[in-house]
Order: C-alpha cells, then structure tokens, then sequence
C-alpha cells in the first residue's frame, strides 16, 4: 500500500507525494506527486547541524524566479524539467514537472547497449539529430541569458528515442557567474578538461566542450575521447588525464596513439560543416575554450545537415537515414545498402549567400540532397530569414522527378525564379514546372539584397 507525505510549498500550496525516494542522488531524493504530474526533490541536510546548505534557498529562489527560462516563453516548456515550487516542509526542496514517455540520453550512447535493444527503441539518424540539436537549443538559451550547467551529462538529459522530444532535468544547480556559485563540478566523462585538472569551475565554455561530446556521442555511439591510450598505470589518474590534462581525440588527424582499431563509425558520415565543428572542439578546443563551437554554432550546422539527409532504403537499416556524401554510388554507412534514386541520378543543391557586391555570390556552408517532393522552405531562399519562425517554414518550391533520369523544381510560392544560363536569364512563374540540370544557377527571391542563389550539381546512383 502505497503512504503519502504531505509537502508544503512556499506560497502556501499544499500537496501529497510517495513518502518513499524512487530514486537519489549526492544532493537529495527525489519522490513522485500523487498526481504523478511532479517530481519532489527534498534537499539531504547537513549531518552535523541536522540544518540545509545555508545558500541553498538562495539559489532555488533565484532559479523559480528571478533566472526562469520558462517563465517568460511557455514554448520552452517541454526543453526544461524547470522547478516550478519552492518546498519549504518537511525540509527544504523543489518541484519540478514530470518528464514522460522520457528516458536519460545514456540509454542510448553506448554501442555495446544499443545493439541490445529492440529495433523500435534504438532511435533513427533522424530522432539523434533532432536529439542533438535540441541540446543545443537548450544550451543557446541557457548560456543568451546568462547562465550555464554545471552538469551536462546523459544523466541530466532525458529523451524521448521515437520521437526526438529532449528535456533537460537537474536545472536546480544552475550557475550565474559571479552571483551563483555551481553546487557540483559534473560528470567526469563530460567535464572540460581544464575542470578534470583542477584548474577551472563550471562555465559557459566547459559547457561548449560538454555539448559537443554530446553530440558525437549520440550520433556515433562512442565518447569522442575514450581510445586505447594509456596515460597512467593507475586507473584513476589514467582517467584523469585521459579527461583533462593529456585528452586526445580518437580522430585526431595526425596522432593516432589514442585512435581504436576498430572505428567502424567516424565523424566523415556528418556534412563538412558538422565534422569541421568536431575538429574546433576536441582538437583546437580540447585545451584551448575560446576555440570551441558555441552552442549556436551547433544548432546551425545541425539544422543545415538535416538538408543533407534521405532515408536508407533498407527496410531492416538501424539508422533508417543519413547524410550523403559527395561520392557517386554511395551507400549507407550503416547498413551498407546502395543508395537508387528515380533515373539513377540525384540533384545536390549548393547554396550560395549574397556577396558584398549585388548580384554576386559567395559559396555558404550549405547544401542539400534532392528527393521527390522534397520542399525549399522561404529561410532557403533568404540568409536574413529565421528557420524558427512560421513564417520562414512557407514551402517556395520543390523538386519532382519522371523516374526517367529527369528533375524539375516547381515554383510554388515566389512571383519568379530566376534562372542564370549562358549569361541570359529566364524566369520560372509561379506555378510552374521546369526541368533542372548540372550547373544550372537559380536565385530564389524577388531582388532583395539578402537573397541567395543555388548552383545545381548531379550525383549518380545505382
């Protein structure tokens, strides 16, 4: 039979939760609601004055209050396990809403684990990228409003594996510098290497270098800094280096003395952009935190590589999905399965921004792989456009195949494209159909400075 406590909040509210822990951590336990609409987390006193952490009350009050993400934009809601409640009885504690149909991200980063689990609970390419940059989303906010982690761990991120939905938990010991001291130091797997030797505190560059092991993590099933390498006979200072002082990427281009035999799965099945990012963090910025990839940089290469994605067609593939390279004949990286595509051929879409002088173009870090139907949205056709907002989610146009070998793109929101052929140029109205080919150039927009243009290339498959 099931006990209840009651729990008494600051403004007077009260409620009933399991007078049992589900679960505990080095800063308290936490209790499930009644409702099961909540999680409690009852701070542990101090053993020798039987009192809580003086600061502690401080710090959860800034953190409701004056810090709150979610208070002000209740879209960020469902990004953040924000404590909503002040407990103030029996000791002092937080609420927090419950995560559901959720499950800590380390469920699924370790390859060994993974291949255990059904196909259904593995997760797509597809799912970990939008994983990944939601993380980073929730980072950019964190680290706009002044505030940083001080324990990005796959503890601390709880995901929903199916549908890519990712909430991050423990918000309570967020850190402001200067104001709001951190109350731990991390998870050691995922500290920044100048935290594991002791030679800095939680910030938002340690948080640069959490992200981005994150992120290789989820997509890769493997710890960007876990190789063969010994640093110690002692396996405790071996990890310490291994972490801080002597970490070495397992991919680092020119010493490979921590690189594993066997790396079936490496940073070249990502865009260039994305496997550029990976280098600035765990090479330029394993020891060096100014040159690491903000949080923003993330989620813009991520949110430019899922332009570069299509779908295995392997029924039984694990990853369902992922990046094509700039090879003809390719295959999954995964599975293996030849790519074939209507005719044989499939159009890449290199993306150009304007340059300083008008009417001219600079090469951007972006492209796309084609497929029927596949759209361009309004924030392709302009770099002044928001990719978050609805408004920039407007389809302009989108490509169809005859299945013969032929691709077309097909105005469906723009007064005229513009297609530069030979040193003339062309207009495909709206609503119109008409046939694409290598080296063709499109601008897509009306004559605004911002506009950008497109050079269509062709791979081909089997």
């Amino acid at each position: 039979m099931v006990r209840y406590m009651e729990i008494i909040l600051s403004d007077g509210t009260k409620i009933k939760c399991d007078d049992r822990p589900f679960n505990s951590g080095a800063e308290g336990e936490l209790f499930f609601s009644e409702s099961k609409t909540h999680v409690i987390k009852l701070y542990y006193l101090d053993p020798k004055t039987h009192l809580p952490d003086p600061h502690r009350r401080t710090t959860i009050d800034n953190i409701v209050n004056k810090y709150n993400l979610v208070k002000g934009d209740i879209s960020r809601a469902p990004y953040f396990g924000w404590p909503d409640g002040i407990v103030t009885s029996p000791r002092l504690g937080i609420r927090m809403p419950m995560v559901k149909d959720a499950k800590p991200l380390e469920n699924y980063v370790r390859f060994s684990y993974w291949k255990t689990l059904p196909a259904t609970e593995r997760g797509s390419w597809q799912t970990r990228l939008s994983i990944a940059f939601r993380m980073a989303r929730i980072v950019r906010w964190m680290h706009q409003s002044g505030l940083c982690h001080s324990d990005l761990s796959p503890k601390n991120f709880l995901v929903n594996i199916k549908t890519g939905q990712t909430t991050l938990i423990d918000c309570d010991g967020l850190v402001v510098k200067g104001i709001q001291p951190p109350s731990v130091l991390g998870t050691p797997q995922c500290m920044a290497p100048e935290i594991v030797a002791g030679k800095s505190g939680p910030s938002p560059e340690t948080d640069k270098h959490s992200l981005a092991v994150l992120i290789y993590w989820t997509f890769l099933l493997r710890h960007p800094l876990q190789g063969p390498k010994m640093n110690d006979k002692d396996p405790e200072r071996d990890d310490q280096l291994a972490y801080g002082e002597r970490a070495l990427y397992i991919e680092h281009p020119t010493d490979h003395s921590n690189k594993p035999n066997r790396l079936p799965f490496t940073s070249d099945m990502f865009t260039p952009l994305v496997k550029k990012k990976f280098a600035d963090a765990f090479i330029d910025g394993l020891q060096n935190p100014s040159k690491r990839p903000s949080a923003a940089e993330w989620e813009s290469a991520l949110q430019r590589m899922a332009d570069r994605i299509v779908q295995c067609q392997n029924p039984s593939c694990d990853m369902k999905a992922f990046v094509v390279p700039d090879i003809s004949m390719f295959k999954c990286p995964w599975c293996k399965t030849l790519y074939r595509s209507p005719g044989g051929i499939i159009p890449i879409i290199q993306f150009y921004r304007s340059g300083r002088i008008r009417g001219h173009f600079q090469r951007d870090d972006w492209s796309m792989a084609a497929y029927p139907n596949r759209p361009l949205y309004a924030y392709h056709s302009n770099s002044q456009q928001n990719p978050d907002h609805k408004s920039s989610q407007v389809a302009i146009a989108h490509f169809e195949a005859d299945g013969k070998g032929k691709w077309f793109i097909k105005n469906d929101g723009v007064k005229d494209l513009r297609i530069f052929e030979d040193n003339s140029t062309s207009l495909i109205k709206y609503g119109s159909l008409v046939e694409i080919k290598p080296e063709m150039r499109i601008v897509l927009g009306q004559g605004s400075e911002h506009d950008r243009s497109i050079l269509i290339q062709m791979l081909k498959t089997a």
